[in-house]
């Protein structure tokens, strides 16, 4: 029984060992919500299909481990279609590695083992409607819908891909598409590369988009990449000073993600943030968010401009907003309403939500973008989002659960935001930074330290190495031309 490895992932079998792990996954009401949670009982059913599969037909569902963690995140592989000869391609991961990409670098290796070890013909795969996520993932891996049915007692959209087409993607993909991602495994060879295909749903065009093709073109040849789109908008609601300037600096500064190499992640501070490809000129600009498992540069090469989602593949993982006089309901959604006020500002734009139209000077009705929480809730399902007020220092944190934000606990006491994904957490923190003595945000580790900025790690050292001297002799010192007053 092969075991794969892609850029992130080691797909291996199953074993009976591994129950523990399957049923957390199993049992959670989220993650399971379109497949229905399994008890402890069903799950052990279940492993041993997974382990039987691969012993009978040379295919079946994997372990995924993250090779970062050493962790189990999920399952993933090939099996029978309900009551057909038909294989269908199946996954399931945990909720905290949603919004990165896992699920479809998992799927384009199972498609290629699919294909180019086990010789299928062709692959099949299956959703809600409704689930747009795994829809969506389905499409990026190139499948191609076929019609609406019923499987497994419920109403489902099918999609299929034949091996030939998949040949002729993969060649495309070899050919125009930018980054590779290697796989490995025993009989199989060959380097295979994830397809980000981002039109989950009809695109109404623009001038900037070309018509796609069959098979379709890759995103950067057929849609606005963000050397097309704007980089700034001066009719950006909020206040612009110099704390927006310097609180996302010591954000990115303090940043040390123990699981996560620097050039393997991307810190955007007010950066225009481009999210909805059938409005491609929409877009939110954060005051700082984080992007997990994305390369640190544009293709390797170059300084963003600006963030692409359909174009990046990936989501941001945190976002983090800043509040400005006036922009309360935009940032805060309902919780706007739990936020004390701060110096007024009058703005009528801040008041059309997206489900609200305007008169678009008596041509009609004008579409309108949906506000900052709507986007990354309901639209990036962005997993971690914080507010911070500089006005009355307080930090306030969100978790997305079941599709929406729930706020969290925060000491007010003490204000600290854990985000146990990062091995980091946020807090408010009382000290200088750039000369400027205030309450500002900053990341601390799993024992509660402040991380420390590149500055402030070299004044420790010179700190520690001033003390060492001081046991010197004047004359120890005066020999290897040290002044302790230049040190101090």
């Amino acid at each position: 029984m092969p075991e794969i490895e892609t850029t992130r992932l080691r797909l291996r079998y199953f074993t009976l060992e591994d129950l523990d792990d399957l049923f957390r996954l199993y049992s959670d009401p989220e993650v399971m919500r379109y497949l229905s949670p399994r008890t402890r009982e069903q799950t052990q059913a279940s492993l041993r299909k997974h382990i039987k599969q691969w012993q009978e037909n040379n295919f079946g569902m994997w372990a995924a481990i993250h090779k970062a963690s050493g962790q189990m995140i999920g399952r993933c592989g090939l099996g029978f279609l309900e009551n057909t000869p038909e294989v269908e391609l199946g996954y399931v991961f945990d909720k905290h590695y949603w919004n990165r990409g896992i699920a479809t670098e998992a799927s384009v290796a199972t498609l290629e083992y699919g294909f180019g070890e086990v010789k299928l013909e062709q692959i099949v795969a299956i959703a809600k409607p409704e689930n747009i996520a795994s829809v969506c993932v389905i499409e990026k891996v190139g499948m191609k819908y076929q019609k609406n049915t019923r499987y497994y007692g419920q109403g489902v959209v099918y999609y299929s891909i034949l091996r030939s087409q998949w040949q002729i993607d993969r060649a495309n993909s070899h050919r125009e598409m930018g980054e590779w991602s290697g796989i490995q495994s025993s009989g199989l060879s060959g380097i295979i590369r994830s397809r980000f295909y981002p039109l989950c749903v009809p695109m109404q065009p623009t001038s900037s988009s070309k018509p796609q093709t069959d098979p379709p073109l890759p995103p950067k040849l057929t849609l606005p990449t963000m050397y097309d789109l704007p980089s700034e908008d001066p009719e950006e609601p909020g206040l612009p000073d110099e704390f927006h300037d310097l609180q996302p600096q010591l954000l990115s500064r303090t940043l040390r993600l123990i699981d996560y190499t620097n050039d393997r992640i991307f810190t955007g501070k007010n950066i225009n943030l481009y999210y909805d490809v059938r409005h491609p000129l929409w877009h939110k600009r954060p005051d700082w968010f984080l992007v997990l498992d994305v390369p640190r540069l544009y293709e390797k090469t170059d300084l963003r401009s600006s963030y692409v989602v359909w174009q990046e593949g990936v989501n941001p993982f945190v976002v983090i907003e800043l509040l400005s006089p006036g922009t309360q309901k935009e940032d805060l959604g309902n919780y706007a309403e739990l936020e004390p006020m701060v110096a007024e500002t009058t703005t009528d734009a801040l008041s059309i939500t997206s489900s609200e139209s305007e008169q678009n000077n008596g041509q009609g009705v004008k579409e309108t973008p949906p506000k900052k929480w709507d986007v990354y809730e309901r639209i990036l399902r962005v997993p971690y989002y914080a507010v911070f007020s500089r006005y009355t220092n307080r930090l306030r944190g969100f978790q997305l659960e079941g599709g929406h934000y729930q706020e969290q606990t925060i000491d007010s006491d003490n204000p600290r935001f854990w985000i146990p994904e990062l091995k980091l957490g946020l807090g408010v923190w009382q000290g200088e930074f750039e000369g400027i003595t205030r309450q500002w945000l900053r990341w601390y580790d799993s024992e509660g330290n402040w991380v420390l900025t590149d500055t402030e790690q070299e004044q420790k050292k010179r700190a520690k190495l001033t003390e060492k001297l001081r046991s010197l002799s004047p004359e120890q010192l005066e020999a290897l031309d040290i002044d302790l007053q230049e040190l101090e």
